[in-house]
């Protein structure tokens, strides 16, 4: 029949046999701790004199504490009714105790060394290998329990004999380092036994009696270590001597080496020198020893410094520069066993083509990123999810935002919200392929919108793609600047449309215009066509208004170029009857001026300025159905760089006029086009031909000037209009000329024109003035008439067709008669030609269709000249 053990299953089997391992680690706790109080206060007396009290006391009390816990443990381990059910946990505090106990004594090499005696030192080694070798039969029951004291007791104290660095103390480090080696491998063979021993217990007990034997015979080797331990210091002896030897070999393998090594003494003088690369300073190995670095290297400043820095205690890892050379030197101060400085060791290495190359990867790497951070271009790389991984500072200009508060947020956040889909579209298709330039629409720090364009490259690791990298590129201003000539270009196709239609209708209204006049003088007060010919009058300047307001769409209705306030157009308009009538039909609209009263004066008409404001007026009182409030304001602005909006504005100084209203708005769609002909948004049969916009435009254009809109529906309009500004300042006018003033006496006056009504009121205006007149067709007729006949004035034509224009014409009879005086009319407004001719000798420039006082006081001052 089988026993109770041998019925036991293998896992029972395992458990029960590690319970009994940690049970008689557990018995030898008395032993272990006794151990370490008694051979801890030999070593403490032993070393009394040579190791500071304080540090004496501390390691001593600390052993009292560790050996405590170890008791305390023991104790509750006895108590225990369970302590064999849970052998992990008790094994657990087992080895933490007994690895305080390692601990401690490990920290006597460390806080109990005597620097001043080899003997006390070997004293250390002596107790504490005892106390390792005691805990092989103590502890090898659970392995890992002599592995958490043996090593933290031994290792130490290798490791400060091996610090110490002379033969004698690294042949001890050895010799203790091969001894827990020694003690290691016992302990292991101990174990195996014991577990051994106690297997056999739950499967034979007639073994446990051998077991036991063994025991004794594994107590008996512990003896022969502590004989071996003996033998320990005959060996240190042996190998200093080996040492020496190798020392030799050492030497002959420093002399072949491509190094420099040395060392000097505390007075800079070398004690040794040697290394293959000695060669490459000029010197000889052991040449240098016994004279002075301060002599040899006098002339070599980094060498120099160095040599006081070690000499002054600290540690020298340097790179310096010795002659074409970089060397990488490291030097360490040597001190006697007192502690005070000896001298220095060192060593040096050849890096001049590292250093090289490191200098060549600098350089190009500071090009690079000089390059990619100062280029107007943004370049950027974001990875597969679409995260921002670099953007170069340039960013800042572009969206307002630093380049680290981008890094790490997602691109596209950043697009206008009609490009999202479209841009992370386009980044998926660009992780395959390199992409070619796309514009998108992005939203910067103000939430103002950025036109950028974008070209991007896929970034591979190996063969999977991780990411994209680009360019980004600011197309905001060009592409307004498109737009810009997109609508210039529109405006001048439709204006020269309406300024061939004006020059027609000017030469029609002639005779509309200019005949009443005439009538009207010849006929008595009384007469029933005084009424008739002075609506017929006021009509035909009415419709010319019109023709006026397309010339000034075609850009070529600004005749005059006289000195004005602009304040003082403003409030010509307010109080004129036109705004009076607007006014009454809006009571519910305010009207308020903050007008700068030393606004710079500016050149230009005053009639077309007049018929801008009166515009711009009257659309912002027909934006305001409700009523509402329209603030008109003026004053100098100085633009000192290119300023981007609707229109952009070109450096300088200028007057601005604002008008604003707090009325409907314009729709962002409808403001391109507002200044467009004919475009209207108003309701049939209400007042507005679609010009009025238009001939803003015009007029602004015409004055050199330009126009900025902000708007917003619901909240309102400002039209800011930007006029070049002037320093002049205006002279007084002049007293109005009378008939009297303008009239002839019987001078002969050639006019010459290609339209036959407008010679006929040509001349018929110049009779009514007292002149002798005569009438041409064409310049070609009036050079042939001159040729025989003399003429005191020539009132030109500038456009005549077929046939040479007013221009040859004039140069023509100025070479027959140089002293020729002559006017140039027209119906367009003042053109390059015209100044050409007046700059050749002609006088004033009148505007067709004519008028008494305009073609008088011009005819007049010509023949005054």
């Amino acid at each position: 029949m089988q026993s109770d053990s041998d019925k036991l299953n293998p896992s029972a089997v395992s458990h029960r046999l590690f319970a009994d391992q940690v049970h008689k680690q557990y018995e030898n706790t008395w032993f272990g701790t006794a151990a370490t109080l008694i051979n801890g206060m030999i070593l403490v007396f032993v070393l009394r004199g040579h190791v500071q009290n304080v540090n004496l006391l501390v390691w001593l009390a600390g052993a009292g504490l560790v050996s405590a816990s170890r008791l305390v443990v023991y104790r509750f381990y006895r108590k225990s009714p369970a302590a064999k059910s849970n052998p992990q946990k008790w094994n657990a505090w087992f080895l933490a105790t007994l690895f305080l106990s390692g601990v401690l004594w490990g920290s006597a090499a460390i806080v109990l060394f005597p620097s001043d005696s080899i003997g006390h030192q070997a004293f250390i080694a002596f107790v504490t290998g005892g106390m390792v070798a005691g805990a092989i039969g103590a502890f090898s029951a659970v392995l890992p329990a002599f592995y958490l004291f043996s090593i933290p007791a031994l290792l130490p104290l290798c490791l400060r004999f091996f610090m110490l660095g002379n033969d004698i103390h690294v042949a001890m480090g050895c010799m203790v380092f091969l001894f827990l080696l020694i003690t290691i491998l016992t302990a292991n063979r101990m174990h195996k036994d014991i577990l051994s021993l106690l297997a056999l217990r739950y499967e034979k007990s007639a073994l446990i009696v051998d077991l036991q034997q063994e025991v004794e015979q594994r107590k008996a080797a512990q003896g022969d270590l502590r004989r071996q331990k003996q033998q320990v210091e005959a060996i240190v002896t042996q190998r200093t001597a080996e040492l020496k030897d190798a020392n030799q070999r050492l030497r002959a393998i420093i002399t072949y080496a491509p190094l420099v090594i040395w060392a000097i003494d505390r007075e800079g003088r070398f004690t040794f020198s040697d290394g293959k690369g000695m060669e490459k300073l000029g010197l000889t190995p052991g040449r240098a020893v016994g004279k002075s670095v301060f002599e040899l290297f006098a002339d070599n400043g980094p060498v120099m410094d160095i040599t006081r820095r070690v000499l002054g205690g600290e540690f020298v890892s340097d790179t310096i520069h010795f002659r074409d050379l970089f060397f990488e030197v490291r030097l360490q101060p040597l001190r006697d066993a007192d502690g005070r400085l000896a001298g220095a060791i060192g060593v040096a290495i050849d890096v001049t083509e590292q250093t090289a190359a490191k200098e060549a990867l600098r350089k190009s790497e500071e090009k690079y990123r000089d390059l990619v951070e100062n280029i107007n271009d943004v370049i950027y790389a974001i990875d597969r999810q679409g995260v921002i991984t670099y953007v170069s500072p340039v960013i800042e200009s572009v969206l307002g935002y630093r380049a680290e508060e981008l890094i790490g947020k997602t691109f596209f956040e950043y697009a206008g919200r009609q490009d999202q889909a479209r841009l992370k579209e386009d980044y998926a298709k660009a992780l395959d392929a390199v992409s070619g330039p796309r514009e998108y629409r992005f939203l910067d720090k103000s939430g103002e919108t950025r036109w950028c364009r974008v070209s991007s490259r896929p970034i591979s690791e190996g063969r999977e793609k991780v990411g994209i990298q680009g360019v980004l590129v600011d197309v905001t201003r060009s592409r307004r600047l498109e737009e810009q000539l997109q609508r210039a270009q529109k405006m001048e196709a439709l204006g020269t449309l309406a300024g061939g239609v004006a020059h027609d209708l000017n030469n029609i209204l002639s005779g509309i215009v200019s005949y009443p006049e005439l009538l009207l003088m010849d006929l008595p007060e009384e007469s029933p066509l005084q009424r008739p010919l002075a609506t017929i009058k006021r009509s035909g300047e009415s419709a010319a208004a019109i023709v006026q307001d397309l010339l000034a769409l075609a850009r070529r209705g600004v005749a005059t170029h006289e000195l004005l306030n602009l304040n003082r157009i403003v409030t010509d308009c307010l109080d004129s009857p036109e705004m009076s009538a607007l006014n009454a039909l809006h009571p519910n609209v305010q009207i308020s001026t903050r007008l700068q009263p030393d606004v710079f004066n500016i050149y230009g008409s005053a009639v077309h300025l007049f018929k801008s404001v009166s515009n711009l007026i009257g659309n912002a009182i027909e934006a305001m159905p409700k009523g509402g409030r329209i603030e008109i304001v003026t004053g100098n602005r100085y633009a000192d760089s290119l300023v981007a909006g609707f229109d952009s504005v070109r450096e300088g100084e200028y007057v601005v006029l604002s008008i604003s209203d707090s009325g409907i708005g314009i729709p962002e769609n409808d403001r391109a086009r507002i200044f467009e002909p004919f475009y209207t948004k108003k309701a049939m049969g209400r007042n507005g031909s679609g010009l009025g916009m238009a001939v803003v435009w015009g007029t602004i254009k015409d004055h050199h000037g330009y126009i900025d809109i902000h708007s917003e529906e619901g909240k309102g309009t400002r039209f800011d209009l930007f006029f070049p500004a002037t320093r002049d300042q205006s002279k007084k006018s002049r007293t109005p000329e009378t008939l009297s003033d303008i009239a002839g006496n019987g001078e002969f006056i050639l006019v010459v024109d290609d339209i036959p009504l407008q010679r006929e009121i040509a001349t018929g205006i110049l009779d009514r003035l007292g002149y002798r007149c005569e009438a041409v067709a064409s310049g070609e007729e009036a050079v042939e008439f001159l040729r025989s006949h003399t003429a005191d004035l020539v009132v030109l034509d500038m456009i005549m067709e077929p046939g040479i224009d007013g221009y040859e014409t004039f140069c023509q009879i100025r070479s027959l008669h140089p002293e020729q005086k002559a006017i140039i009319a027209s119906g367009y407004s003042e053109t390059e030609r015209v100044r050409e001719a007046q700059a050749l000798g002609a006088g004033s420039y009148i505007k067709k269709p004519y008028t008494l006082a305009a073609i008088g006081k011009a005819v007049k001052e010509a023949l005054q000249r």
